[in-house]
């Protein structure tokens, strides 16, 4: 599972792992984030800390940082939402974002 959601005393957007999905990546020390805007699908994948792409993920929440990214793609959640992951390849996981209560999607035009 892969929760995002957004924390009100400090406007900050993110990203948590459950253990299985951080398993199935690998155990990650960042991910990096792909959008597909015409399936609303968000692909996570395991990175490097040293990508500059990459976003770091806290040992002992499985969480990181997104605000900027999910703001760039209209993408602000009004609430948590935990939604199912899929594999992808070796070290991604797709997650179908359309479900989300949002303040905001940008849709593909």
């Amino acid at each position: 599972m892969i929760t995002i959601g957004h924390a009100q005393q400090n406007r900050q957007t993110y990203l948590a792992l459950n253990t299985t999905a951080r398993r199935t990546l690998g155990d990650p020390k960042a991910v990096t984030l792909a959008w597909d805007p015409e399936n609303l699908l968000l692909l996570v994948s395991a990175a490097s800390p040293n990508d500059p792409d990459s976003y770091g993920i806290t040992e002992s929440s499985g969480r990181c940082s997104v605000t900027a990214i999910m703001r760039d793609l209209g993408l602000t959640p009004a609430e948590a939402h935990a939604m199912p992951a899929r594999k992808h390849g070796p070290t991604g996981l797709v997650v179908d974002v359309s479900g989300i209560r949002t303040r905001s999607i940008r849709r593909a035009a």
